[in-house]
């Protein structure tokens, strides 16, 4: 019982990701010609229309991809940490247990994916007939958002600083996080309702990450 009131809180963030993209499906949907049904139309258009002269420059788009690349590294640093480790002691379960539960969270960011890249909700705003790009959740601030985060998080596993420090950090990367969504939106590649579904995705993906942490925490100190 103590393990499933553990992950609670990654359930409740879940859940109110099915509860929006439902919403997504359901609510003010419009028929856009060649590209499909889009819902919450209305209010998507109107803060479409006014992001629409930023995504025509590219230049949010271009940034925001730089910032993919950024996250991505994050997780290359991680798995080299990780393979680091292995060889030089000589065995994968004495590789620190908290890289196996990036490992997870990442498996579970990019399963995530798939699984709308498989199955489309929205086609981006910029998608033509000849080519349709799926938009729901947006992807790069999935992967920022997971990445960054959980890599600061990680890295205090490494780096004993201060409560106040921690509190600093993770603030600041918050907000970077919140920055880097608003600029994908300005970007015109993603309508406001996919970026709210990427970030809803990403709190869950990440109370993943805190809430296995401290279910394996609790079990390595009953073994104690």
């Amino acid at each position: 019982m103590k393990k499933i009131i553990n992950f609670f809180p990654t359930i409740t963030l879940l859940v109110i990701f099915i509860v929006w993209t439902i919403l997504v499906k359901t609510i003010d949907v419009t028929y856009i010609s060649n590209v499909g049904y889009l819902g919450f139309s209305h209010f998507n258009f109107t803060v479409n229309n006014f992001v629409l002269d930023f995504g025509r420059t590219g230049l949010f788009d271009k940034l925001t991809d730089v910032g993919l690349y950024l996250s991505i590294a994050v997780v290359l640093i991680f798995a080299v940490i990780g393979i680091v480790e292995w060889v030089k002691r000589k065995s994968i379960k004495k590789v620190d247990q908290i890289l196996f539960v990036l490992l997870a969270t990442y498996l579970v960011a990019v399963v995530s994916y798939l699984i709308f890249e498989i199955n489309k909700i929205n086609y981006s705003p910029m998608s033509t007939f000849d080519e349709l790009k799926s938009s729901y959740p947006s992807s790069h601030v999935l992967a920022f958002s997971v990445f960054f985060i959980t890599g600061v998080l990680a890295l205090f596993e490494y780096v004993k600083v201060n409560k106040i420090i921690k509190i600093c950090s993770i603030s600041f990367v918050s907000v970077l996080v919140c920055l880097y969504a608003f600029a994908r939106l300005l970007s015109g590649q993603h309508y406001f309702s996919d970026v709210i579904g990427s970030i809803l995705l990403s709190m869950s993906v990440i109370a993943f990450y805190i809430n296995f942490k401290s279910a394996l925490a609790s079990k390595v100190s009953e073994e104690e």
